[in-house]
């Protein structure tokens, strides 16, 4: 993620670790802090990459810090400034995003799960958006999640794992999914 001004890139590694680019060369390097415990071990459908989001302003930003719970930082200091946990049968979380007027994150995780997070005080579930459930057998994790730039609808994309049942082989499947955020109703 960079920041707004351009001068810094934000990337999350495996293992909890956060680093912070200078883009400038005024500062060298930048930045690093773990900020959390390793994920799971990997399976075939999380993403590639942990999760990570950056406020619109450039003061925040958000990762996971366990299976289920998102921690939010300020990019100042990188000291956490508060956390909130998501739905207790989902996985990992495998995908953040935030509102382009900053008060809402998206969270998507293993399992199918997308939720969005009022985080204008102290963080609260607004709404759970349904629709990716996994297919009989298969597990299954949101890959991306984007807010439309009106922060009106919220897009997610997903994959499950192929598996075989019985003598049938059942290819990977990836959807996308676009729901009007102020409903919950599925747009597409």
């Amino acid at each position: 993620q960079m920041s707004p001004d351009g001068s810094t890139l934000y990337t999350a590694g495996f293992g909890g670790v956060l680093l912070a680019w200078d883009l400038t060369g005024a500062r060298g390097f930048g930045r690093s802090s773990r900020l959390g415990a390793a994920p799971p071990a990997g399976d075939t459908v999380s993403p590639p990459a942990p999760a990570l989001a950056l406020s619109p302003d450039g003061s925040q930003f958000a990762v996971p810090l366990g299976p289920s719970t998102v921690g939010l930082f300020s990019t100042a200091t990188l000291s956490r400034e508060t956390s909130f946990s998501i739905g207790s049968s989902a996985g990992p979380i495998t995908a953040l995003a935030w509102s382009p007027d900053g008060g809402s994150i998206g969270v998507g995780a293993d399992a199918g799960l997308v939720e969005v997070w009022d985080v204008t005080g102290t963080p609260r579930l607004e709404r759970s958006l349904a629709g990716f459930e996994p297919l009989p057998g298969q597990i299954e994790a949101v890959q991306s999640l984007a807010f439309s730039p009106d922060g009106q609808l919220l897009a997610a994309s997903d994959k499950s794992e192929g598996s075989t049942v019985g003598h049938t082989i059942i290819s990977p499947v990836a959807m996308l999914a676009i729901w009007d955020v102020s409903t919950g109703n599925m747009a597409g």
